[in-house]
Order: structure tokens, then sequence, then C-alpha cells
């Protein structure tokens, strides 16, 4: 009887782990299956733009000749559409593209009506463990905002935000120190200036402030950064946050702040 009690005690802990093995193969091919859906988004950008010709044949549409009107110039206009205008069309919540150089960061922003739903939710508003990289819902986007914060998860696979924490090591900010976040109709770069791990009750994201409240905030941030870095920000400067999880510390986060330098 015993030696009958052992074996179905063993039966038992062999089915458990079995499901829980299957659960992960489910799991990491959700993973997989999300991350290759973002990589044949970001193969999409590379496509050949469409063009539209405005005034085909301008000689031949004026009532007037040319030669009889001196003061009245026309030119043959070519107007490239918007390459971001199909991301619109997939979700309208589209708010941008993220790029850092050399690694797999390279991912549309969307913008909700609140900081929960892209957590759990792609670009194209399917269910995902992946989640989106999305903007906080009180920014405005556009470059209007003095502090734009976007958001992502951390995977040790290196998906979504899973690349940050390399921003820990010195070298390799060294060798990364930009990033380019790029709104529908404007290339953004951005300059780091500052890396730190905090609790999530210890971090502060105003996204509305400027003069010297700006000023303030950003010296503190370069207070917290793990790495001293001589990179110059006034108040009349732009930065932008990239947060994600980071497990050194109990319910920890990783922050990243740059000062865009597209226009200086």
């Amino acid at each position: 009887m015993r030696r009958k009690h052992i074996l179905l005690v063993l039966f038992f802990i062999f089915v458990v782990q079995l499901f829980l093995y299957q659960g992960s193969l489910s799991s990491k091919r959700e993973l997989e299956a999300g991350q290759e859906a973002y990589e044949a988004l970001a193969e999409s950008r590379s496509e050949t733009p469409e063009y539209i010709q405005a005034l085909p044949s301008t000689k031949e549409n004026l009532e007037t000749p040319i030669e009889s009107s001196p003061h009245m110039i026309f030119k043959e206009v070519t107007i490239e559409s918007n390459p971001f205008a199909k991301y619109f069309s997939i979700n309208p919540d589209f708010a941008g593209w993220l790029t850092i150089e050399d690694t797999k960061i390279n991912y549309p922003v969307t913008r909700g009506s609140d900081n929960a739903y892209y957590l759990k939710h792609s670009f194209e508003k399917k269910k995902s463990e992946l989640g989106s990289i999305f903007m906080d819902y009180r920014n405005v986007g556009m470059g209007v905002d003095s502090h734009t914060v976007l958001y992502g998860h951390y995977t040790e696979s290196g998906f979504m935000f899973g690349d940050l924490d390399r921003y820990l090591s010195r070298k390799y900010l060294d060798a990364h120190p930009e990033i380019v976040f790029s709104d529908p109709y404007t290339e953004r770069r951005y300059r780091i200036f500052s890396v730190h791990v905090s609790p999530p009750d210890g971090a502060i994201l105003p996204v509305g402030i400027s003069g010297e409240e700006f000023l303030q905030y950003v010296n503190q941030l370069k207070e917290y950064s793990v790495h001293s870095l001589d990179v110059s920000v006034t108040e009349k400067d732009h930065i932008l946050t990239l947060v994600t999880c980071n497990y050194g510390i109990k319910d920890g986060r990783l922050f990243i702040h740059a000062v865009e330098i597209s226009d200086k």
C-alpha cells in the first residue's frame, strides 16, 4: 500500500512538472510571436514610400501661356506621403517610433487614455505579455512636452526594454549615448545625461514643468545617476525618460534620462 502511495505521489509530481513545462513553452512561443509582429512592423518602415504627383503637366493646365505671364512661375511639385501614415491606420494611438542603435529597441510607440492598457496590449491592440512601448497619457507628444516619458516591459531576452539595463555599464553608455524618438513629422535625437535605479514609490515623473523647477528636477536626476555625465541641459531644453523594471532591488525601476539635441 505504501509503495502504491509513493507511486501516486511521483505520478502527481510528474504531471505537475509536465504542465509547468508546457506552460513555459507556450509563454515563450507567445513572446516570440509578439516580437515577430513588432519586427514585421519595423521592417515595413524601410519600404519605399509612395509619391503623389501634383500638377503633372503644368504648362498644359494653364489657360494663359507662361510666355504671356512673366511674373507667374509654375514648377512641377512632388509630395512625399508620410511614411508613418500606415501606422495610424493600424492604431490611431500611434505616437512615434523609438530606436536605439545595436539593441532590439526598434518599436512603434503608443499613447493611451491611461498608463495601464498598453502594459498588456500590443500595438495592434491584441492581448500580449510583451505589451507595447507607450507614452505617459499625460504627455501631449509631437515635441510639445518639456518632459516626455516612455514605458516598456523588461524581458531577459532583450525584447521591449530588456536591453536598457546595459546602460548600467559606463562602457556601453559611452558607445551608445543617443536615443532616437521620431514623432510622425520630426526625427528627434536625444543624448543621455542620467541613468539610475529607484524603488517605484521613489520615482517622480512630472511632465509639465518649466523654468527653475525644470532645472532643479534635471539637477536632481544628475545627482541620482550612477554615471557622472558632462551633458548640458538648459531650461529651454526638452528631455525624454525611458522607464522599465529592474530587479537589482525589490520592485525596482530603471530610468534613462536624455536631453533633445536635434536642434543644437
